[in-house]
């Protein structure tokens, strides 16, 4: 079955000869997309957010923090994000992720980075979702910084485009994501 649709997958007219290691990548990549879909469902199990430190090196000085999730498997332990991610986007379980506001009240200024991929731009009204959650929290727009690949912002795409408008009328930051690992 698995051969059978990876032939189908490559197209018309071509064989397809069986490899273990892809058929082992497939079984994980589809345990893996199981798990995610059974943690979204059961309150975020597995998920945990971290944040990393983002400095002013001028004024050696905290400013905020970019939010970065994380996913632990019960059956494969710690999954990368390079790995889940994907298959977050993929099978549409891509989520906003927001901090809370104490974080703020105890640093005055302090900044939340938040990443939006691509699906997010594209399948989602993700600036309405991110407005509604800044008034939940009392987030003013100022105390939030969306960061995007460069592979974003330099695809020709009507969605895109209008996020950046959208991004700027709401009064949002935008700063690069892993600037220098894609087209730069």
């Amino acid at each position: 079955d698995f051969s059978l649709a990876m032939a189908k997958q490559h197209g018309r007219n071509c064989c397809y000869i069986f490899q273990e290691e892809e058929y082992q990548n497939f079984l994980r990549i589809r345990e893996i997309t199981n798990e995610l879909h059974s943690a979204v469902n059961h309150g975020f199990r597995g998920f945990s957010i971290i944040f990393q430190p983002v400095m002013d090196i001028r004024q050696d000085k905290l400013t905020g923090a970019e939010v970065l999730i994380r996913f632990t498997s019960k059956k494969f332990g710690p999954i990368s994000p390079a790995e889940f991610i994907p298959l977050l986007e993929t099978s549409g379980l891509i989520i906003p992720i927001t901090a809370c506001r104490k974080i703020r009240m105890q640093i005055p200024d302090f900044k939340v980075n938040i990443n939006v991929s691509q699906v997010q731009i594209t399948k989602s009204d993700i600036i309405t979702d991110l407005i509604s959650e800044m008034d939940a929290s009392g987030l003013p727009p100022a105390a939030i910084v969306i960061e995007l690949t460069e592979s974003i912002l330099l695809e020709k795409n009507e969605k895109a485009q209008n996020f950046l408008k959208e991004l700027k009328q709401a009064g949002l930051q935008l700063a690069l994501d892993d600037f220098g690992t894609g087209y730069s």
